[in-house]
């Protein structure tokens, strides 16, 4: 359900800084696709961890620089080329990405383990 709601906001966020200026609707678009390739390789790396059989360190260290470089390396391109993209469409879709992960764990009720 977050991954539809993350993928409306990106829609419906890009269309509407697009009509205001297209260099906020491209960093805006850039930032949700990064976050969205983030999340999907994390889905598929928390599984190799908790399989003990497949976790290597040098699988963790690969994820700990690729997680770097996704976050990173769009607000580098940003900052060094802001006539081209926005890099406070970028930083906003972090922190907008972060309130959605904390509203939606707020609302969320787990069932407890409770020993019978």
């Amino acid at each position: 359900m977050t991954r539809k709601i993350k993928i409306a906001i990106c829609v419906v966020g890009a269309i509407i800084l697009s009509i205001i200026d297209w260099r906020l609707g491209l960093g805006w678009l850039i930032g949700w696709t990064s976050l969205l390739t983030l999340e999907h390789f994390r889905n598929l790396f928390y599984n190799i961890i908790l399989d003990e059989q497949q976790f290597t360190v040098k699988k963790y260290v690969g994820y700990i620089i690729f997680v770097f470089v996704i976050l990173w390396l769009p607000l580098l391109l940003a900052f060094m080329f802001p006539a081209w993209i926005n890099p406070y469409a970028i930083a906003a879709t972090y922190l907008l990405d972060r309130l959605l992960l904390f509203m939606t764990g707020i609302f969320t009720k787990e069932k407890a383990n409770v020993a019978s």
